[in-house]
């Protein structure tokens, strides 16, 4: 009979230690698919951005309080969105402006963070 329970126990142990490492890997993979997606986001690599992705992007950038970082960036990034809104203005972007301007918007974000936190 202690036999037999301890076999139970230990078959039990090991699911609950089979279940919790395929949750484990599951989380992996979520993060490693994350992590690509961060690291590659529309708008590069020859991904499609969109006339509203760049409106979007666009809006976001209007928003941010610019007082709040150094000039050079703060200026850097009022000339990015500038640039596409004198775009959005026009009828017909091509797909390669479309991806410029958004990249440029993009970076210009992502370097007026990354230095005001350094």
């Amino acid at each position: 009979m202690k036999r037999r329970a301890r076999r139970l126990r230990e078959r039990r142990r090991r699911r609950i230690f089979f279940l919790f490492g395929m949750i484990l890997f599951f989380c992996l993979l979520v993060g490693i698919a994350a992590f690509i997606a961060l690291r590659n986001p529309v708008g590069e690599e020859g991904g499609a951005v969109s006339r509203e992705g760049l409106e979007s992007l666009v809006q976001t950038a209007g928003s941010i309080d610019q007082s709040a970082y150094p000039d050079v960036q703060a200026e850097e990034l009022q000339a990015e969105i500038d640039n596409a809104l004198r775009l959005l203005e026009g009828e017909e972007l091509s797909e390669e402006e479309l991806n410029e301007a958004y990249a440029g918007l993009l970076d210009s974000i992502q370097n007026l963070i990354q230095n005001s936190s350094e």
